[in-house]
C-alpha cells in the first residue's frame, strides 16, 4: 500500500494525523519521519514543498523534457544542473504559442532526502510539486472550468489555479500574513468568475474563519474545505509518467548516457521496424541476453539528439553492427555526423523509400546553421534528396521530408 505524506516548509504532515511532525531544516527531515512514523509503511508517494522551491509560468517549444531544458536553462539556470531536481505541467497551446509551469529547487534538496528516507527502509515511490497535487485533488471541474485548490497553514499558503481562459497558475506565499494574500486572490477569481470552485484544504478550522473573515466564503456556492490530512488520505491520480514528477525513472542514468542512449534508440528503432533491417538486425545477434537488452533500449522514449564526440561514436556502433542497406544507413550514418550542436532531433520515420525528420533549433540560431548542415547532408553523391528548403517555425520546430533515389 502507498501512503501519500506531504514536505511543506519544515514540517511533515500524514494522513489522517492532525498534528504535523516539525523539523529544524531539510537535512534532519527524513530522521524526524522516521523518530515519529512508528509503523513506518515502508512504500510513500512524497509531495514536495520545502521553501527552496518554485513553481513558474513559462512559455516553451512543444517538446519533451530535454528540449525544455535546452530552451529555458538562460532563464531558470537550475534546469542544466543534474543536482536540481525540476518537472514541469503538460505543454498546453495558447496565445498562439505552449506553455508550462515549470517546478524546481532553487538549492538541492530532494535526492539527498530520497536517499536518506531509503536508508530508514521507506521506498519512495515517486515525489510531486505540491501544486500538481493539489491539481489532481478534485473529483470534477466546475462548469466554467474554473478551479482553485489552496492549501492553508498558520505561516504559509500554496495553491494552485485552472482558470476558466485556459490560464494556470500557482503561487506559494510564505509571509506575515499569507491569509490577506489568499484573501485579496480568492476576491479576485469570485468577481472574474461568479461560478468558480474552490477547494480549501487548512490545517486548522481557525484559519478558514480567518479567510471568512475577509472573504464571506459562506456566500459561495462553488466553496468546499477539508482539513488538510484529510485530502492526503484521498486518492489523487497522478500517472508515474505524468511530467510533474520530480523523481527520474528507477535506471537512473547520467544526462549524458541517458542522451547517447535514447538517440542511439531513436535511429536504431527507425531501421528495425523497417522490415528487413530488423529481422537482419536479430538473426545476427547470437547472445539471447544481448538481444533482449537491445529490444528494451529500442523502446526507450528519446530525449533529444546533440552532436558531441561521443554520441557520434555510439551511433556510428550502432550502424557498424547492422549489415548494410544503402541507402537507409548511408544516411542515418551521414545524418549523425553532420548534426551541429544547435540542432535536437525529436523524431525520424521512414517508410517504403521516404523519410521524414522532425526537430527543433535552438534559439538565436543563425539560419545559416540549418542551411549548411542541409548543404553537408545533400552531398552531390548522396543517394536520397529532400523535398523543400530547411525552414523553422517561431518555437523553432521543423520538419525535413525526403526519398531515397
Amino acid at each position: 500500500m502507498t501512503i501519500t505524506v506531504l514536505l511543506w516548509g519544515n514540517r511533515w504532515w500524514l494522513p489522517r494525523q492532525p498534528s504535523p511532525v516539525p523539523f529544524a531544516d531539510v537535512a534532519t527531515a527524513a530522521d524526524a519521519l522516521a523518530a515519529a512514523w512508528a509503523d513506518q509503511a515502508k512504500t510513500i508517494r512524497l509531495i514536495f514543498q520545502p521553501d527552496e522551491f518554485e513553481s513558474t509560468f513559462a512559455s516553451c517549444p512543444n517538446g519533451n523534457r530535454a528540449t525544455l531544458a535546452l530552451a529555458l536553462s538562460d532563464q531558470h539556470p537550475v534546469l542544466d544542473n543534474p543536482k536540481h531536481a525540476w518537472s514541469h505541467e503538460p505543454i498546453l497551446p495558447g496565445d498562439g504559442a505552449f506553455n508550462t509551469l515549470l517546478h524546481y529547487e532553487t538549492a538541492p534538496v530532494l535526492f539527498a532526502l530520497v536517499a536518506r528516507l531509503e536508508e530508514h527502509g521507506f521506498a519512495v515511490q515517486s515525489a510531486w510539486p505540491m501544486p500538481a497535487w493539489l491539481n489532481a485533488l478534485p473529483d470534477d471541474l466546475a462548469d466554467s472550468g474554473s478551479t482553485t485548490v489552496a492549501a492553508i497553514d498558520q505561516d504559509r499558503i500554496c495553491l494552485y489555479c485552472d482558470c476558466a481562459d485556459g490560464r494556470r497558475v500557482s503561487y506559494a506565499w510564505r509571509k506575515d500574513d499569507p491569509l490577506t494574500a489568499l484573501a485579496g486572490f480568492l476576491r479576485v477569481r469570485f468577481h472574474a468568475d461568479p461560478g468558480c470552485r474552490v477547494l480549501l484544504l487548512a490545517t486548522g478550522e481557525h484559519l478558514l474563519q480567518a479567510i471568512d473573515a475577509v472573504v464571506p466564503l459562506a456566500g459561495q456556492s462553488g466553496v468546499q474545505h477539508i482539513p488538510l490530512p484529510a485530502a492526503l488520505a484521498k486518492t489523487a491520480s497522478l500517472p508515474p509518467r505524468h511530467p510533474a514528477q520530480l523523481l527520474p525513472p528507477p535506471a537512473r542514468f547520467t544526462a549524458l548516457r541517458a542522451v547517447v542512449a535514447t538517440s542511439a534508440a531513436l535511429l536504431l528503432l527507425a531501421l528495425v521496424f523497417g522490415g528487413r533491417l530488423a529481422r537482419d538486425y536479430h538473426a545476427g545477434s547470437a547472445d539471447a541476453a544481448v538481444r533482449e537488452h537491445e529490444k528494451q533500449a529500442l523502446r526507450a522514449e528519446v530525449t533529444h539528439l546533440r552532436a558531441n564526440a561521443a554520441e557520434i561514436s555510439a551511433l556510428r556502433a550502432a550502424v557498424a553492427v547492422i549489415r548494410p542497406n544503402p541507402p537507409a544507413a548511408a544516411f542515418l550514418a551521414k545524418l549523425s555526423a553532420t548534426l551541429p550542436t544547435e540542432i535536437v532531433l525529436r523524431s525520424l520515420r521512414m517508410t517504403g523509400g521516404e523519410f521524414v525528420v522532425d526537430g527543433w533549433v535552438a534559439p538565436k540560431t543563425p539560419p545559416a546553421v540549418g542551411e549548411a548542415w542541409i548543404v553537408r547532408l545533400t552531398a552531390a553523391n548522396a543517394s536520397w534528396h529532400l523535398m523543400g528548403p530547411f525552414t523553422a517555425d517561431a518555437s523553432g520546430a521543423f520538419r525535413l521530408r525526403g526519398s531515397f533515389r
